[in-house]
């Protein structure tokens, strides 16, 4: 399994940046895979950005006042 395990990494970290889609085996709504940003992975953990945020409605150092 340790080999197996390695094989898998490694070819996880050729995709960092990429956007990515994971299938896992569970139930449920995870059942139907994660999708995102790959931007780490290691022998124990992936994390994926799989949403980005709204951009601010007053860019920081803009001489336009925001209303909020």
């Amino acid at each position: 399994m340790g080999e197996r395990k390695c094989c898998l990494f490694e070819s996880m970290i050729r995709h960092i940046g990429q956007t990515v889609t994971i299938f896992t085996r569970s139930g449920g709504l995870s059942g139907n895979g994660f999708s995102g940003v790959l931007l780490t992975a290691d022998c124990d953990c992936i994390r994926l950005l799989a949403d980005i945020g709204a951009p601010p409605a007053c860019a920081v150092g803009s001489k336009v006042r925001c209303r909020v």
